[in-house]
């Protein structure tokens, strides 16, 4: 575990499945996580005993594959190796959250078209790490460039969400 203080601010680095429950949090973010996360059940049931009851839990998950659209060919059958299902749909993340005791206050799409775009350029070749790296460089400017459009725009859309939810 490790911890960085700055005032009234902690930053705190651990094992989600055995949390303290002693401890209490305002907030618990969590990015791109439950994915890799055999048990994500006992992690969220887990956020819910250490938020404070008036607390905000920050979700943001991928869209499941499957249910995400992308650009490029090679793409459409790319997988993160360390993912331990197959990313989410917004129904089983709602029933995850709401089994263990959260409402959901609201959901917004994230990394729409651009972002994907860009996610694209960045990992070309991805099966293949060092052209990958390579080739990451050479289009790391217009993968830039499209990630700020991504996040300058609407997403009607995503290929990854972000939920706010408070405990019942």
């Amino acid at each position: 575990s490790t911890k960085t203080q700055n005032k009234n601010l902690v930053f705190e680095q651990g094992d989600l499945v055995n949390l303290d429950h002693d401890k209490s949090y305002d907030v618990i973010i969590s990015m791109d996580v439950l994915e890799h996360i055999n048990d994500d059940h006992s992690v969220v049931e887990n956020f819910k005993k250490c938020l404070d009851p008036d607390g905000i839990l920050i979700l943001h998950l991928p869209r499941r594959n499957s249910d995400a659209w992308r650009f490029l060919p090679m793409f459409h059958s790319y997988q993160t190796h360390d993912h331990v299902r197959p990313e989410y749909t917004y129904t089983e993340i709602e029933s995850l959250l709401t089994v263990s005791g959260f409402k959901i206050i609201s959901r917004y799409d994230t990394y729409g078209k651009w972002g994907e775009l860009a996610f694209e350029l960045n990992y070309l070749f991805w099966n293949k790490p060092a052209i990958r790296a390579i080739l990451a460089l050479l289009t790391y400017p217009l993968s830039f460039f499209f990630g700020h459009l991504d996040l300058k725009s609407k997403n009607k859309q995503g290929n990854a969400f972000l939920i706010i939810a408070k405990p019942n």
